[in-house]
């Protein structure tokens, strides 16, 4: 399918953006075992939440940790909104070639 914006040329194929998909699921995939680590590091020193104000910053990373969980729950839900997009498209894109075959080849027979 093309698009014309500002004088440019915008293609895009159900195989583009499933690569695109698979993209974003890798850089998702990443951040959350990113965040895993992190998790994962500050529960084995202990000695940092034992210092001056420490509930205040375990209560501090803990709401922060919390959010970024939240916002890659989200990121997972764009992704599965954008494979059903994707088969959406796919599926509109087969149709309309289909229908496209039956149409006769010129209108002046």
């Amino acid at each position: 399918m093309t698009n014309e914006t500002n004088n440019r040329m915008i293609a895009a194929s159900p195989q583009q953006m499933a690569q695109q998909a698979q993209q974003l699921r890798r850089s998702c995939t990443a951040i959350i075992h990113s965040l895993d680590n992190i998790r994962t590091y500050m529960s084995q020193i202990s000695s940092y939440w034992d210092t001056e104000g420490a509930d205040m910053l375990k209560d501090i990373f803990i709401a922060d940790t919390k959010e970024a969980e939240s916002l890659g729950a989200g990121l997972q839900r764009r992704l599965t909104d954008l494979d059903q997009i994707i088969l959406n498209y796919e599926s509109a894109e087969n149709t309309s070639q289909e229908e496209a075959s039956t149409l006769p080849d010129s209108i002046f027979n």
